[in-house]
């Protein structure tokens, strides 16, 4: 069941990073989130979840357990300029583990994931 939304940005990073810590052997693209975690910051997961609770920029590792905690896919989108506007392109795409839907959404060209 999806997790209800917290009342604030900081109470979020809160319950990301609990998550994180009750779920290190989580699967994210088939690695687990101890991996995960390991080697983009090189330290355990507890320790990196004591350190981003308090500050820091949250990138795909806190994507990916927003999208499993709330049981929500999340697409990550790039502004590009050309061609006289802006156009969007989807660079990530994040996947609760209760997603079984295959494919892609057929209106959204994201080139290479």
């Amino acid at each position: 069941a999806a997790g209800s939304f917290p009342p604030s940005a900081a109470a979020l990073r809160v319950k990301l990073m609990d998550w994180l810590v009750e779920n290190e052997d989580a699967p994210i693209a088939d690695t687990p989130v101890k991996d995960w975690v390991m080697w983009d910051s090189g330290c355990s997961v507890p320790a990196y979840a004591k350190r981003m609770r308090l500050h820091g920029w949250g990138g795909g590792i806190e994507m990916a357990a927003f999208s499993h905690l709330f049981d929500m896919d999340v697409h990550v989108y790039e502004r590009h300029h050309g061609g006289g506007g802006y156009s969007y392109k989807r660079i990530s795409r994040f996947e609760p583990q209760s997603n079984t839907t295959a494919g892609d959404d057929d209106d959204v060209d994201d080139g290479d994931r």
